[in-house]
């Protein structure tokens, strides 16, 4: 069986080749010949990645991000024209019910963007609905520490539209969420009390009731939330429109959480002090034993028998990440509000690539952006990787 299932991957991934190949060094469209980013008060670039400061109201925060990242956004939305996911999900019967759970917020900053940049509202919306990222991560109960890829097509374009983006509203918590220019809902981030929160896909469970497009309720736990507690009251407190796992940990604890039609289910980390997460079945808390990505991981955790450093958590996402789809990989330590990220860059998926390193406890407590410091790390030696039985 295992072969067959390796087999099964290569052929799949095969199918995304000439596509990846194209859209890894397809520049941004007719802003091609122009900077990136174009660094001014609200974005600071750190080393080719994007910080990106967004404050006050739900419309004041859309006017920014438009007047800041705009053009960015609009080429991205027009480079993820290529992949299908966005429009199958628009056909979805499900759809109008998920948005029609949108927070009025959530709803008035979308608008104020599409109003100031000219973009379709509706494809914005839908952008920040919907969820396809093929990603694999651990924790570390003892540390809280979190490895992830963010696996989604096509990888070079979305590693290097990358943005770390700093929220703050009055009343709520700060967050910084690693995303890309439109995208206001959540799939990775950390807020001002140590509190991280990671979406990963889950391929075959069964949907829950419509509800909130889970990227913001994601970003709403954040904004709300302090404790992996408090994060998986929020969870339970109302259905969210899919059926995907958030990945929550707070520096003291971890858990994965998602909906089923029968309510909220919860896993928490082994005996062992690992939780491992892919977007397979789950049986018994932990990744089933048909699944390849989760059962490396498993493997590559227990022959962990000390507290990891940060370079094995950089380095164990080498051995999960699903090549061609590879747009992001990074460490987030909440204990210490601490960020390790590596980005796509053409055909290099992100886990094999030179990693950035940010401190961002001053900036979850309000200091500018311009302030941040990034120190750049080579690559690190990879593990054995999943497709090579490991």
């Amino acid at each position: 069986m295992s072969a067959i299932r390796v087999t099964l991957a290569a052929i799949l991934l095969a199918g995304t080749l000439l596509v990846a190949v194209l859209l890894a060094f397809l520049p941004l469209l007719h802003h091609a010949g122009l900077p990136r980013w174009v660094e001014r008060e609200g974005l600071a670039v750190r080393d080719g990645l994007a910080l990106l400061e967004l404050s006050g109201t739900p419309e004041q925060r859309g006017r920014q991000a438009a007047a800041l990242v705009g053009r960015q956004a609009g080429d991205l939305l027009a480079v993820m024209r290529f992949n299908p996911k966005p429009a199958i999900a628009a056909r979805g019967p499900r759809l109008p019910a998920d948005l029609a759970a949108m927070r009025p917020s959530d709803r008035a900053e979308i608008a104020a963007f599409a109003t100031a940049t000219g973009l379709s509202e509706h494809d914005l919306i839908l952008a920040n609905a919907t969820i396809e990222t093929m990603c694999s991560a651990v924790v570390h109960a003892g540390s809280g520490v979190v490895a992830r890829n963010m696996d989604f097509l096509p990888p070079g374009p979305l590693g290097q539209a990358t943005v770390l983006q700093v929220v703050r509203e009055p009343g709520r918590r700060s967050f910084v969420a690693v995303g890309w220019p439109a995208m206001f809902g959540v799939i990775s981030g950390l807020n001002d009390a140590g509190l991280s929160a990671c979406i990963l896909l889950n391929w075959k469970g069964a949907e829950p009731p419509p509800g909130e497009p889970l990227p913001l309720r994601v970003r709403a736990i954040l904004q709300d939330c302090a404790t992996v507690a408090d994060g998986i009251a929020a969870m339970r407190a109302a259905p969210v429109g899919s059926r995907h796992y958030v990945l929550l940990a707070d520096g003291r604890d971890c858990a994965l959480a998602w909906w089923t039609p029968e309510g909220l289910r919860v896993d928490r980390p082994g005996a062992d002090g690992w939780l491992v997460a892919s977007n397979w079945i789950r049986a018994g808390g932990a990744p089933r034993d048909d699944d390849l990505r989760g059962g490396c991981l498993l493997r590559v955790c227990a022959a962990q028998t000390t507290t990891p450093d940060a370079a094995w958590f950089r380095r164990v996402v080498s051995a999960s990440y699903m090549p061609m789809l590879n747009a992001q990989a990074m460490v987030i330590d909440p204990r210490h509000r601490r960020l390790e990220l590596a980005l796509a860059e053409g055909l290099t998926p992100a886990a094999l690539g030179a990693w950035r390193t940010i401190d961002l406890g001053a900036i979850l407590d309000g200091a500018a952006v311009s302030t941040a410091q990034v120190t750049v790390l080579p690559p690190e030696r990879p593990m054995p990787h999943y497709l090579l039985g490991n």
